[in-house]
């Protein structure tokens, strides 16, 4: 019996693979990547159906078949480079989120026909952009509160960022104005969190390596953070280029809208956390991958962009 992207909801699929310096091929009807060690080759399965997403790093080759097959399957491909980071699409820095989704046709259109009059609307797409906001503040709240809670996080100042960035969402007018109340929000926390492990001097560079491991894990889990978004919008059928607060003019924008979601939450307190612990990138990886799980992050984030439509309606 062949697999279909049906056989289990992709809001419950556990794996995300990160997988380099290997082939992944097709054997009969299943997907394998192959590593050598040792000279020895060593066969990994890829549960196809359990399966989210997959990065295929620096050194990976994959076959004709295995792209049939994990489109068959609904698993997105995407392409990166050392470490799981960055997705690309062009050699230059301005980079794009890079997936190859599943063609299949056979999805509900409920959503993007729902969704287009939104997205053409300055004031809907307004009010989208703002509840998608809510609920990230909203679970920072409640994620941070849960899983941190005997950490030396001063809730007091976290809920007071939360409070003034929710009165200013209410307040703004406009998108730019929103991307600005979200920045101050977004630097809040940074202070909050650094704070709290003990991590002096921290500042904010998407260029983290191996010596800056808050900076590294950040970026690793964000891009880890666009897969789920990427999912999540391919799961609903809306192109990654009808975003509703970041770039217009990229064609992966609503994936950032989407991973916004999750990443202060489950992304951000987790990086700094493993960095403290001086964990190395696969036991990060793990960890997040674990973590996604537990807090249901996928579903997070399918329910509210749902929610979220159809509240514009």
């Amino acid at each position: 019996m062949e697999i279909t992207f049906n056989d289990i909801m992709h809001s419950k699929r556990y794996n995300i693979f990160y997988i380099e310096h290997c082939r992944v091929l097709a054997n009969n009807k299943t997907v394998e990547y192959i590593t050598n060690k040792d000279h020895v080759n060593l066969y990994y399965n890829i549960p196809l159906a359990n399966t989210s997403f997959i990065l295929l790093g620096p050194g990976t080759s994959i076959t004709n078949e295995a792209i049939r097959l994990l489109s068959k399957a609904g698993v997105l491909v995407g392409f990166t480079s050392d470490g799981g980071l960055p997705l690309f699409a062009n050699t230059d820095k301005n980079l794009d989120i890079d997936f190859i989704t599943p063609t299949s046709e056979y999805r509900a259109s409920n959503y993007i026909i729902n969704f287009i009059p939104i997205f053409y609307d300055a004031n809907k797409r307004l009010y989208c952009a703002k509840a998608l906001q809510i609920k990230r503040v909203n679970l920072v709240l409640e994620l941070w509160h849960k899983n941190y809670n005997s950490c030396n996080i001063d809730f007091t100042m976290l809920n007071q960022n939360a409070t003034c960035f929710l009165s200013e969402i209410n307040q703004v007018s406009n998108t730019q104005d929103l991307l600005l109340c979200e920045a101050r929000y977004t630097k809040k926390l940074y202070s909050i969190i650094t704070k709290a492990f003990g991590i002096a001097d921290f500042k904010r560079n998407k260029e983290g390596n191996s010596h800056d491991l808050a900076n590294s894990f950040l970026d690793h889990g964000n891009y880890l953070a666009y897969g789920l978004g990427a999912t999540a919008a391919w799961v609903l059928g809306i192109p990654f280029a009808l975003s509703v607060l970041h770039g217009k003019t990229r064609r992966g924008a609503l994936v950032f809208d989407l991973a916004d979601i999750i990443k202060d939450a489950i992304v951000m307190p987790l990086a700094f956390s493993c960095a403290a612990e001086g964990y190395d990138d696969k036991d990060y990886r793990l960890a997040l991958i674990e973590d996604f799980h537990k807090n249901e992050a996928l579903d997070t984030i399918i329910d509210t962009f749902k929610e979220a439509i159809n509240t514009c309606l």
